[in-house]
This record gives structure tokens, C-alpha cells and sequence, in this order.
């Protein structure tokens, strides 16, 4: 699935001499654990986003990731690769799970489904099948907020750019190049609150080369988990 993986790589951009030295520093050092990449000036950040607009003192370019473009897609890929390899979807409920002398057992619209083993992958709402079990996991629910815009004419972005001064990153999907904030600490089912993305719609306006918005209202990243930790 070449066209749902692009091996672009993707740039961290500096706007401040001091920020650019501070990451300068951290890429030599990650570069001793084979992080591959380059230090951009403005002529190669030019070279590589001709498009990007704005006043950058250089930026990191990390050669090796990749990203996903339609994250839906991809995931609608690996379930069709997982039938074809003979897995099955059952619909049931989760919170019905139960342990039974030989592995598991959960409630499902077409009988029972019993398993050795049981993940639990429900993200933020993993807590209403494994608290009832007896397990204390403490985790807690971090959150972000994106909308897709369109470049105008023929303005291409041709890998994600971290606006890292100003905390928000543009990735080229195949929506549009979409607009995702930093990482919001929320509670579990709070209303949402775009705030940051409010605030990086302004930055974004001097850094590209934008028409409309593909999307009209902004798109929500509801919930993710993560481990809460304490010293």
C-alpha cells in the first residue's frame, strides 16, 4: 500500500536563531543512535517546500519516517488484507467481556466469541471493559483538533512541515493539506474546545500559499490514551 505510506520524511522549522541552535544540538546528538537527516538554511527549505512563505532562521529535515495521508483509508486497507488472510469480524460488546477457566468469553450479535487471549484497544474508553475486571490502569486522555485547507492554484506541500516556534504542523492528505494542533489534556467525554487551533489559523495564513478551506468547520481528534506517569 505504497500510495497510504509516503517515505517523504518531514521538516522542523525554526524561526529564531536560538531555537534552531537548541534543535541543532539535539539532532547531533540523536544522529549518534542513527537518526538520519539534514540541517536546512533557507535556500534548501525553499528548495524543498517552494511554497512555504515566512522569515525561517533554518530548520531540521528527518529524512526517514513517513507519513499517512488518509489514515481511514489505510485502516479500511489492513482490514480488507486481514480478511483476505482469512480473519474474521464478529460485532459484540465489549463490556460483556468476562475471563472463563480457558481464556476469555464476550457477547456478540452472531453467539459468544471465546479466545485464549483479549486485547482491549478502545482507546480513552478502555477503562468500561477493564475496570470491571479488577485492573487499575492509569491513563489518561490526551486530545487535538485539525482542519483541511486547500492551496491555492497549483501550491503543493510535498511532506509535513512543524511550524515548531509556533506549535502546529501541515501535512499534505488526501483531503487537502490539513492544519493539526499541539496535544490537549482533556477529560474523557469534555466538550470540545478549538482554542488552539484558533490560534494557529493566523500563522498559517503567512507560511502558505492558501485558497479556501476544504472543510468548513474544523475536524476533531477525539481521544487518545496515554500513560500517566508520577515521581
Amino acid at each position: 500500500m505504497p500510495e497510504l505510506l509516503r517515505r517523504t520524511g518531514w521538516i522542523k522549522l525554526f524561526r529564531s536563531d536560538a531555537t534552531l541552535a537548541s534543535a541543532v544540538g539535539d539532532f547531533e546528538r540523536a544522529k549518534q543512535y542513527g537518526v538520519e537527516g539534514e540541517i536546512l538554511d533557507r535556500q534548501a527549505i525553499a528548495a524543498r517546500e517552494p511554497n512555504l512563505t515566512g522569515e525561517f532562521a533554518g530548520a531540521v529535515y528527518f529524512s526517514q519516517p513517513g507519513f499517512v495521508p488518509d489514515p481511514g483509508g489505510l485502516a479500511k486497507a489492513y482490514a480488507a488484507l486481514f480478511k483476505r488472510k482469512g480473519g474474521r469480524f464478529l460485532i459484540g460488546d465489549a463490556r460483556s467481556l468476562e475471563r472463563q477457566p480457558a481464556g476469555w468469553r464476550v457477547a456478540g450479535t452472531a453467539g459468544a466469541a471465546v479466545a485464549r487471549e483479549a486485547v482491549v484497544a478502545l482507546g480513552p474508553w478502555s477503562d468500561l471493559v477493564f475496570r470491571p475486571l479488577g485492573y487499575s490502569i492509569p491513563l489518561g486522555v490526551k486530545r487535538g483538533y485539525h482542519l483541511h485547507l486547500a492551496p491555492r492554484g497549483n501550491a503543493v506541500l510535498n511532506s509535513p512541515v512543524l511550524d515548531s516556534d509556533l506549535g502546529y504542523l501541515l501535512a499534505p492528505m488526501n483531503r487537502g493539506i490539513r492544519l493539526t494542533t499541539g496535544v490537549e489534556f482533556a477529560r474523557r467525554d469534555a466538550p470540545p474546545t478549538p482554542i488552539q487551533l484558533e490560534r494557529a489559523l493566523p500563522g498559517r495564513m503567512r507560511c502558505f500559499r492558501w485558497g479556501m478551506r476544504s472543510t468548513q468547520s474544523p475536524g476533531w481528534a477525539r481521544g487518545r490514551v496515554c500513560r500517566i506517569c508520577c515521581r
